[in-house]
């Protein structure tokens, strides 16, 4: 990645969270800002931070979050525990070598116990 920029995230529930049904999607995008879907995942995220990701592409994005958090590895995320990701980057070296070249969009959309809503969008660039 050229120009890196960091990320970061700061959470607090109200409640404890248990469950949080998921979908993660990567799109490549076009010179015309065309979106090219490269996978969709739906998932729970108490599954992915207890389970790991077998997917390559959602593990490059996992493995920076639960490097750069003090998120727990299983759930519940708990009430009134301020949960954060300071200087979250990606660099050349993260993504696989069939990773294309070119801009990309991580989404992910979650509802913690089905109230609410979480949408954390990330955008990107690999240049080889």
């Amino acid at each position: 990645m050229t120009n890196s920029k960091l990320a970061n995230l700061d959470v607090l529930f109200d409640r404890d969270i248990n469950k949080i049904p998921g979908e993660a999607s990567l799109h490549l995008l076009t010179k015309g800002n065309r979106r090219i879907q490269i996978f969709q995942l739906k998932s729970g995220v108490c599954e992915l931070l207890s389970l790991g990701v077998k997917n390559m592409f959602i593990s490059i994005f996992m493995k920076e979050v639960l490097e750069k958090s003090n998120l727990p590895h299983k759930c519940p995320l708990l009430k009134n525990v301020m949960y954060s990701i300071k200087n979250y980057t990606l660099n050349d070296a993260s993504y696989p070598p069939v990773f294309p070249e070119g801009r990309w969009q991580f989404n992910l959309h979650g509802s913690p116990n089905n109230i609410g809503m979480v949408h954390i969008t990330l955008k990107g660039r690999v240049r080889k």
